[in-house]
């Protein structure tokens, strides 16, 4: 009860500074790039070969940093792979462990989270409970690293999925139809597509696997996107819903190969990497989930759609390849808080910016344990060994 009380009130004052905080306030008014940046950026040839390139020389890096005495190993290492590239058997293995992990029951405080029900919960109050921590702040990509690194974990050792996280490459599919992505073809080996418009604020996920999947928490307050809203303002009653998606393919420009490429290229140090995937216009992290809309506009119940974490394990691969082209400085370097106090700002948000060091904890929430910033910044370090193929 003492654990849950001290819970409770770390939330509502949390909850009580994001009331409003939608997708559009954290991910849209983003700083807009000069149009002339854009399209040179654009016209870049050779975006699919550079990435090529990139990945190529992530390989070879992750693989002489091996510690020749160190418990990860390139044979023993779990392997990420992008979606449509993994066998009909391992993506409908993959499904499996996610409904397996769903349908497991919750650690999370009911008193403190009425509306959490199973382990899918404790995964998403973890991302509400610091959700303006962690989005718009230095934080981002070291914790969404972990984050993604945990569900995996869950998945393995709690429902017996033997592969590693999948991701989805933005690029890949741009030249084809949406609804011909392997990811959303609607077929028993995806997620389903996109939703079916019953309102102006409602198109819920109908068909495939992702058709049973209801979402427990949220949405937040009256005026927002969903068929149901919640029994309580704050969004932590049990409510439990469709998943919701909309699908806006203007923003998957944003997404070419060029773009992607670009975000590492120019980032020369961290601050400058963090400003890219996040704070400018159009970033590689915030276009998908405007991409995807739905349930994605109510961000900090952002994380029930599966779909999230084949999101942002794609931006794990992103900043993994970052990191790869100079371990040693990009192992211990951070952005500085102070870039993102303008925008803050402007959007409403809590100042100051939380600060973040290598001896920083990395709290997800009082079910999972916590590790240090400078665990986290290895992928084959500490508790992680994983690489991206």
């Amino acid at each position: 009860m003492a654990e849950g009380g001290f819970l409770w009130r770390r939330v509502t004052r949390i909850l009580l500074l994001v009331t409003a905080f939608s997708l559009t306030a954290a991910y849209a008014n983003t700083q807009p790039v000069h149009a002339a940046l854009h399209e040179a950026r654009q016209s870049q040839p050779q975006g699919k070969a550079r990435w090529d390139e990139l990945h190529s020389i992530y390989l070879a890096n992750l693989r002489n940093s091996l510690e020749p005495n160190g418990h990860c190993t390139w044979d023993n290492m779990v392997v990420r792979r992008e979606w449509g590239d993994m066998s009909k058997q391992a993506r409908l293995d993959y499904l499996s462990a996610l409904h397996c992990l769903k349908n497991r029951p919750g650690m999370t405080s009911h008193s403190a989270f009425p509306g959490a029900r199973g382990r899918w919960d404790d995964l998403a109050v973890a991302h509400l409970i610091n959700v303006q921590s962690i989005h718009r702040s230095p934080w981002l990509s070291v914790w969404h690293r972990h984050y993604t690194w945990r569900l995996e974990l869950a998945l393995r050792e709690e429902c017996g999925y033997e592969g590693g996280l999948p991701y989805w490459h933005w690029s890949k599919y741009l030249d084809q139809d949406v609804n011909t992505w392997p990811l959303f073809d609607g077929s028993e080996t995806s997620i389903s597509g996109n939703g079916t418009q019953t309102g102006p604020e409602c198109a819920c996920v109908a068909n495939g696997p992702m058709a049973s999947w209801t979402i427990n928490l949220g949405p937040q307050g009256q005026d927002t996107w969903g068929c149901k809203r919640n029994p309580r303002a704050d969004g932590l009653g049990y409510n439990p819903a469709c998943i919701e998606r909309t699908f806006n393919t203007r923003y998957l420009n944003s997404l070419r190969w060029d773009e992607v490429v670009y975000t590492i290229d120019e980032a020369h140090d961290a601050n400058r990497f963090a400003q890219l995937i996040e704070l400018e216009s159009p970033s590689v992290h915030n276009a998908p989930h405007l991409f995807i809309g739905g349930t994605q506009l109510d961000v900090t119940f952002s994380s029930q759609d599966p779909w999230f974490f084949f999101h942002h394990c794609m931006v794990d691969f992103l900043f993994s390849v970052w990191q790869s082209l100079d371990w040693n400085v990009r192992t211990t370097s951070l952005p500085g808080s102070h870039i993102f106090d303008q925008i803050r700002s402007q959007g409403g948000w809590s100042l100051p910016t939380p600060e973040v060091d290598l001896k920083s904890i990395i709290h997800l929430s009082p079910v999972f344990a916590n590790i240090t910033v400078e665990q986290a910044m290895w992928p084959t370090k500490n508790y992680y060994c994983y690489r991206y193929e």
